[in-house]
This record gives structure tokens, sequence and C-alpha cells, in this order.
């Protein structure tokens, strides 16, 4: 009897069409390596088909080897969204901080240097109580969410003042170290674990460690009061942004001579720091409070 027909040589499996002109080439070179690879084994193993499946297996891995399939590009609709920056962001309470400026007896209290050398003004005799209360309230709920607060006060660290700016020099006073103008009022005292800074410069990142030690604590937003709003709070609202930090300027918080002095700081430095006042940021805080189950 005749021999049975030896069957027929299988086709090369088919490759994926090329959807772009870069895939062109690769899937040329894998067509043709694969009708070759099939003719191949055909002739090398004479129809048997068990050795023949196994050495297909064999020559496709080999050839994905050498012309493996072109990755999916990312298509525009999956690509990750550019960041937006904003200076508009709600306080990150472990990366934050509030900082008191200046707000010490010297240029607070009745009995304080500044008030000997210069009357204050019925402006700043009138805001000073609600101001004070208002740096209290965030100073309270700052500690209460465990956010860093910090003091700066103008002080010398000599007691002839010799290590004072010129500006300091110039303007003509001098708040020896240690003196008893030199500490925060009452109102508002430090307690026992928390930075006093002295300085002798209007913006306390001129004179003093603060950018710093802000980094050592991990802080990335700085929240600043105290006065006055147009001299040594306004140099630290540019300051601080310079260096790289998000700034929140309390205007209630904040003090000096004159309701148009007052406004226009806040109008200046508008374009350095996102502004609130009390009532506005005091929820950034106490909710923090409140998740905790503390009474708010």
């Amino acid at each position: 009897p005749a021999a049975p027909a030896a069957p027929a040589a299988p086709a090369a499996p088919a490759a994926p069409l090329p959807t772009t002109m870069d895939e062109l080439p690769g899937y040329v070179i894998g067509a043709v390596l694969g009708a070759l690879s099939a003719v191949a084994l055909y002739a090398a193993f004479g129809g048997d088909n068990h050795n023949l499946k196994r050495a297909a297996l064999t020559a496709a891995k080999q050839q994905q080897q050498v012309c493996p399939e072109p990755e999916p590009k990312a298509s525009s609709a999956t690509a990750a969204a550019p960041q937006v920056l904003s200076r508009e962001v709600p306080l990150v309470l472990g990366e934050s901080a509030i900082v008191v400026i200046d707000m010490q007896n010297y240029c607070c209290h009745p009995k304080g240097g500044g008030w000997a050398t210069k009357a204050p003004t019925a402006h700043y005799l009138n805001q000073l109580p609600q101001v004070l209360g208002n740096i209290r309230a965030l100073l309270d709920a700052a500690r209460e969410a465990g956010v860093e607060c910090i003091f700066t006060c103008i002080e010398s660290l000599t007691a002839d003042g010799r290590d004072r700016s010129l500006d300091y020099k110039v303007s003509g006073f001098n708040i020896p170290k240690g003196s008893w103008g030199a500490r925060v009022v009452d109102e508002i005292a430090p307690r026992a674990d928390e930075i006093v800074l002295p300085k002798c410069s209007s913006s306390v990142f001129v004179s003093t460690n603060l950018a710093y030690k802000l980094r050592n604590l991990g802080v990335k937003q700085v929240v600043l009061v105290g006065g006055l709003t147009d001299q040594c709070v306004d140099s630290a609202v540019r300051d601080a942004c310079d260096l790289g930090f998000l700034v929140t300027c309390v205007t209630d918080a904040c003090i000096t001579h004159s309701a148009a002095r007052h406004a226009s700081a806040l109008a200046n430095n508008r374009g350095y720091a996102r502004q609130r006042s009390t009532l506005e940021l005091l929820p950034e805080l106490l909710g923090a409070r409140a998740r905790r189950g503390a009474p708010v």
C-alpha cells in the first residue's frame, strides 16, 4: 500500500500587524524568521508532530528575545497631569509652624521703652488688645494640634547693642540682652519648650537661623503674626517666600500704627503669601482637635 502522505508544514503564526511606522521593521523581520523557522523545522523532523511542536516552542521563545514586541506607548489621556503650584494651600499640620514677631514688652506694654520714646498712636492702642487676643487663640489651637510655636524678639546679643544692624543703630534704640523689654508680653508668653529667637534686624530671617531651624523641624508652611505689619512682618513674609516656604499672613493678628499703613503692607505682600483672618485660619487648626475628640 502507498505510504501515507506526510503532514503539511505548519503555517507560521501570524504576527500582530504594525500600528506605527516605528513597528514596521520589527514586524517584517519577525514574519520572515517565523516562516523560515517553520520550513526548517518541518524538514528537520520529517513531519514528527511531537518533536515539531517542542522545537517550534523553543524557536518562538528565541524569536521573542531577538525581536520583542514593542511596548505600547502611554496615551495622552493616561499621562500624569502636570502639578499645579499655588500659595492657596491649607495648612498641613505636621509641616507647619506659627512665628510670632516682636510682640514684646518694649513695644507692647505701657511701661516699655518704645512707649516712653514715642507714644503709640490711638489706632495702635485700640488694635493691640484684639491682636493679642487673636494671637493667643491661634497659639492655643496650634499647641493643641501639635503645630510648632516660635517667637522672635528684638534683642541685642550685647548689653550696649554693638551687634545691632546699622539700621537699628541709626534708628537709635537698643534692647539689651536679657532685659525685660526683650521678653514676650505675658498675654501670649511662650511655654517652657518653645523656641524664642533674639534678632537685631527687621527680618528675622536675616539675623537668626530661623530658616535652618524650620527645615530641621520639617516645616514647609509658615504662619506669620505680630508687628509691625509694614516693617518686620512684611520683611519676614517676603524672605520666607524667597527661601521656599509657603506663607500665611494672618491679617487681624498683625499690628502697626495706622489703618492705612496696615492695609498698604497687606496689599503689597499679597503676592508673596496666602492671607487669612483669625476666624478663617482657626478651622484648619481646630479641625485636627475635633478629629481627636477634644472639646472645640
